[in-house]
């Protein structure tokens, strides 16, 4: 009744003001109609293009993802360098030495374990473009629990926002270690799920 009594109020508003005005006011309700109209589909319109921009960026992550991933493995599991060349001894030190690398190295279910304090510690000062986007498939591959790891996730993507695309490298392949892994994730001694890393400089 109430909801009835207030809408026969405001029709009888309407039909008493004159007739001008309440051609304007006819005019300016249908103007807001078509403004929100357009609005709509304009936000329709970005939202469309932001995911399939979301979608692209992460079918690059995981390219680049998969591109690293295999080599960076067999490096950091052999157990000798001897005989290596310079471009993979410097890749066995960066592994080592960096935290965020050690997530690609790393198991998925390695990564939901390791401590917040792994994660807090990260950054993505001195990662290389590809880094930064196998690091960001890797963590969110393995979806680790806990606040630091989702803020380290956040500063990944907002970086990858500013990277180009990714197109893998046509050079030369590395000379990787001859021997097999020998079952462990190990570069001279230091363990991948152990060692420092956080958003320095690489070494």
């Amino acid at each position: 009744r109430g909801m009835a009594e207030m809408t026969l109020i405001k029709l009888g508003e309407i039909v008493d003001k004159p007739q001008n005005k309440r051609v304007k006011m006819v005019e300016r309700a249908a103007e807001e109609q078509r403004a929100a109209a357009e609005a709509r589909k304009r936000d329709a319109v970005a939202n469309q293009k932001a995911g399939a921009e979301r979608a692209r960026q992460l079918a690059m992550n995981k390219l680049a993802y998969e591109t690293v991933v295999p080599i960076w493995r067999r490096v950091a599991a052999a157990r000798s360098l001897e005989g290596s060349s310079e471009a993979v001894r410097t890749l066995a030190k960066r592994l080592a030495n960096r935290g965020e690398l050690q997530l690609v190295v790393l198991d998925p279910a390695d990564v939901r374990k390791l401590p917040p304090a792994k994660f807090q510690a990260m950054g993505s000062s001195g990662l290389q473009a590809v880094e930064v986007r196998a690091v960001m498939h890797a963590i969110k591959q393995a979806n680790p629990s806990g606040l630091p790891a989702v803020r380290f996730l956040q500063l990944l993507e907002e970086k990858v926002r500013s990277l180009p695309d990714y197109v893998p490298a046509n050079g030369p392949p590395l000379e990787l270690p001859m021997d097999e892994p020998s079952g462990g994730t190990a570069i001279g001694g230091t363990s991948i799920g152990g060692g420092g890393g956080g958003g320095g400089p690489p070494p």
